[in-house]
């Protein structure tokens, strides 16, 4: 009898164990999810950021151009 509950206790263990690395990892995945999608959204950000920048440069050239 006492064998059986020391391998219960060790199961037992072994399982809360295994539920707290199942909750951590379900916690870093929500959080890397998180920062994933701030990451993107601040390259998409910039992206457009350097779409608009080229565009006024382009804008500033053709003027350039056109008072020579």
């Amino acid at each position: 009898v006492r064998y059986y509950n020391q391998c219960r206790e060790k199961w037992r263990k072994r399982a809360l164990d295994n539920q707290q690395k199942v909750r951590l990892l379900s916690q870093k995945a929500v959080d890397l999810e998180k920062s994933r999608e701030q990451w993107k959204a601040e390259a998409l950000d910039s992206r457009n950021e350097i779409k608009r920048l080229k565009r006024e440069l382009e804008k500033f050239q053709k003027k350039k151009k056109l008072r020579k």
